[in-house]
């Protein structure tokens, strides 16, 4: 099940997953890979994924080239 999302929310999620991407290679490069703070950052940024590719889902018709 998908739930619809807004642009707002898109930007949102984008602008979250760009500032958790510093953030992840900062903690990755200092503590490690397996680090539970680097695995936790890492699982949020999945979320995040998850409301960009909802957004692209429930847009998809309006982007499509055809």
């Amino acid at each position: 099940m998908t739930t619809s999302c807004t642009y707002t929310d898109y930007l949102r999620a984008i602008r979250q997953i760009k500032t958790l991407k510093a953030k992840l290679w900062m903690a990755a490069s200092t503590k490690g890979n397996l680090d539970p703070e680097v695995i936790a950052i890492s699982q949020d940024i999945d979320g995040y994924v998850v409301v960009v590719q909802n957004y692209w889902r429930s847009h998809r018709d309006k982007y499509r080239l055809g």
